[in-house]
């Protein structure tokens, strides 16, 4: 097992197991790594709960929630050990640490409750109480406003989208969010709530809807099934935090615009992806997040680069165009170089190419002099050149915040012209 080393795995619970041998498999698998198996839940379609984007159907959806609760229980009690679990729950730290609740918004707090605004937690709104505040409900899916003597509004997350047609036309709880918007009362909107202060809410389908318009949030998108909770947590892994995820397309940067693109190619959840020299124009930053994204992707990623960085970080299977002939290599790009290496290099400096043997020469033959001299050429020109191009990417680095789009497409032109310098020194010094 691979994980972070500060994490204290008291043991795992196996689910879907789907017979005692694939049990006795697991547990043998994992009996190395020194985690103990607390329970084995065998495999049954009557435990699984319906699903859709940002997680489960809520309880309050679900009919005979009861029984499904009752077999949960059993087959719990029949296949955990329970024991052991609480056991393991006995923490090490000593004394009690005090909760860091969210304070109250106001002395009397209205909060929207129904199927379309149901993500508030029970011990907020109870911790809320214990401090003297007092809480009245409201459904905006039923067209109700606040009440007028609060002084604070909460509108938790949920599923408003699924709701946007209906909210939209649900003026009595519109116009009582603009209401208290200008008599100035605190409004907090969390993820789902949030969105219902924008201009509009647009919805799967890509219809869009207005929404009570106390923000200038002009569109919220929620194509491709996804809410601006699950939008924060992945664009998040792109480097893109808080309300960037509201920035407009053209305001963003060369390599902004470069995470952007991979994001929204992952988010179709691709099988397979094809890459052409996917780290041209990005900044260092895009570099690093676009590796880890590939490395974590659960696909296959087939690419094309120039980048040895990417194909020492990536690669486990190449095809080497060489002699104008294609070669299959199986294991790292590092693996291929110490096999192929004929030539030691002749300085410390690790950008120099490596010279391969080529299979249309003899071992035996003495390379002429003229040859030795091209060759060297070669490697210079191939030295300057990854100086240029290094220099180039250092400058769209730097241009790409300034919004120059003239020299950023300039350099983007001498980046590529470079690119195929490169390559065509590349394939003339293999062959040399």
């Amino acid at each position: 097992l691979n994980h972070d080393k500060r994490l204290n795995f008291a043991g795992v619970i196996l689910n879907r197991v789907n017979s005692q041998r694939h049990g006795k498999i697991l547990r043998s698998a994992l009996s190395d790594s020194g985690i103990k198996v607390l329970g084995i839940i065998p495999s049954d379609h009557d435990l699984n709960l319906p699903s859709r984007h940002l997680g489960l159907v809520q309880a309050d959806e679900i009919d005979a929630l009861e029984q499904f609760i009752q077999k949960a229980s059993k087959s719990l009690s029949s296949n955990v050990d329970l024991g052991a679990i609480k056991e393991a729950c006995q923490s090490s730290i000593s004394g009690s640490a005090e909760a860091n609740f969210l304070k109250p918004l106001g002395q009397h707090i209205a909060v929207a409750r129904d199927l379309a605004f149901n993500f508030a937690y029970t011990h907020i709104l109870e911790n809320w109480m214990r401090l003297g505040a007092k809480l009245s409900y409201f459904s905006p899916i039923s067209n109700e406003a606040p009440d007028n003597s609060c002084d604070a509004i909460y509108l938790p997350g949920g599923y408003p989208e699924l709701f946007a047609e209906k909210l939209s036309k649900n003026t009595t709880f519109l116009d009582g969010l603009r209401m208290a918007g200008a008599s100035g009362k605190f409004i907090y909107g969390e993820c789902g709530g949030f969105m219902v202060l924008g201009q509009t809410l647009t919805d799967a389908t890509g219809t869009s809807f207005a929404m009570s318009g106390l923000l200038d949030v002009r569109e919220i998108i929620l194509n491709e099934n996804i809410t601006i909770g699950e939008a924060r947590s992945f664009l998040a892994r792109f480097l893109f935090s808080g309300d960037e995820i509201f920035d407009q397309v053209r305001s963003l940067s060369g390599g902004e615009k470069g995470r952007l693109a991979l994001a929204r190619l992952l988010l179709k959840e691709p099988n397979v992806l094809i890459l052409d020299e996917p780290t041209t124009h990005l900044d260092i930053e895009s570099r690093e997040a676009l590796e880890l994204m590939l490395q974590d992707f659960e696909g296959t990623v087939i690419f094309v680069s120039h980048d040895r960085h990417l194909i020492s970080f990536l690669a486990d299977y190449l095809l080497i165009i060489q002699n104008q002939t294609v070669v299959q290599f199986k294991g790292s790009y590092e693996d291929w170089v110490k096999e192929n290496t004929s030539v030691k290099f002749k300085s410390k400096d690790t950008n120099r190419p490596v010279k391969l043997d080529s299979r249309k020469k003899s071992k035996n033959r003495t390379p002429k002099k003229s040859e030795a001299k091209e060759s060297e050429i070669l490697e210079s020109k191939i030295k300057d050149l990854e100086s240029e191009i290094e220099l180039i990417e250092s400058q769209l680095s730097k241009d790409s915040n300034s919004g120059n789009i003239d020299e950023i497409y300039e350099l983007g032109e001498k980046h590529n012209q470079l690119h195929k310098e490169l390559e065509d020194a590349l394939t003339r010094w293999g062959s040399a």
